[in-house]
C-alpha cells in the first residue's frame, strides 16, 4: 500500500493523541524512545511505526498495573537498538523520506535566515536611502552563518536524541550538559559575529529580490514533487 507524507502526519498525531494515556513516569520514559528513535537512520514511516508499537506496549502494560521494566527491561537503549535493527534488515520503504525531509529542512532554514537578513540588514537601508533596493548581495558571511547554523542545529538534535536515557537519568549530567551548551550558544552567537563582520564584504553574487524568492519557492516545489513521484512508486 502507497503511504503518502500525509499517511504518515497522521501516524504522528495519533501516536501522540495515545501518548496522552500514559501516566507521568511512562510518559518520560516514552519521551526518551521517541528521541532515540527520531535520531536513528530509520525514515520517518519506519520510526512511526515503531513508536506505534511501542505505545501498544505502554499501553497494554500499564492497563494491567505493570511497570513497564516487565514488558522491555530496564536498559530502554539496548531495547530501542533491538527494534532499529529488527527494522532495518527489513525491504527499505520511501527511503528518500529522510534524505527529502533534511534538505527541504536546510532550504527552510536558508529561507528564514535570508528573511531575517531582508528585515535587519536590506529593509533599513531601503528606509535610509528611500527607495525600493531590488538587488540583494549573497555574501561569503551569510552562506558561512547560516551553515553554522545548519549543522549546530542537527548537532544538537542528535547529541539529545543519542543520549536521551542518560540526560534524564542523571540530573548532574544535565546540568553540566546545560552549561555546556550555554557556553557554546555564546561562542556560536560570537563565531556568527566575527564571520559576518570579516566576510560580510565577500559578495559572492547579486541577484533580484524576485529572482531569489522564485529560485526558493522552485526548489521548495522541486522538492514537494519529487517526494510525491517517489510516493507513487513506493
Amino acid at each position: 500500500m502507497r503511504v503518502t507524507m500525509k499517511d504518515i502526519e497522521g501516524m504522528i498525531r495519533k501516536n501522540y493523541e495515545l501518548s496522552k494515556q500514559l501516566t507521568p513516569r511512562n510518559e518520560v520514559i516514552y519521551t526518551d524512545i521517541v528521541c532515540y528513535l527520531r535520531t536513528s537512520s530509520l525514515n520517518e514511516l519506519e520510526v512511526e511505526e515503531l513508536i506505534q508499537e511501542i505505545l501498544e506496549i505502554f499501553l497494554s502494560t500499564q492497563s494491567r498495573g505493570e511497570r513497564i521494566e516487565q514488558a522491555i527491561g530496564t536498559d530502554y537503549r539496548s531495547f530501542c537498538d533491538s527494534l532499529i535493527a529488527a527494522a532495518s534488515v527489513q525491504p527499505r520503504r520511501n527511503k528518500w523520506h529522510r534524505t527529502l525531509a533534511n534538505l527541504e529542512m536546510w532550504i527552510n532554514t536558508i529561507i528564514i535566515l535570508w528573511l531575517i537578513d531582508l528585515v535587519f540588514e536590506h529593509l533599513p537601508k531601503m528606509i535610509q536611502y528611500k527607495k525600493p533596493l531590488l538587488n540583494y548581495e549573497v555574501n561569503a558571511g551569510f552562506l558561512i552563518s547560516a551553515l553554522l547554523i545548519v549543522l549546530a542545529a542537527i548537532f544538537t538534535v542528535k547529541y539529545i536524541g543519542k543520549h536521551s536515557f542518560s540526560l534524564s537519568a542523571k540530573k548532574s549530567l544535565r546540568k553540566r550538559v546545560g552549561m555546556i551548551s550555554g557556553f557554546a550558544v555564546g561562542t556560536l552567537f560570537a563565531l556568527l559575529f566575527v564571520v559576518s563582520k570579516e566576510l560580510g564584504s565577500f559578495v559572492l553574487f547579486s541577484a533580484k529580490l524576485y529572482q531569489i524568492a522564485a529560485g526558493f519557492v522552485a526548489m521548495i516545489i522541486m522538492i514537494k514533487g519529487i517526494q510525491t513521484i517517489n510516493n507513487i512508486r513506493s
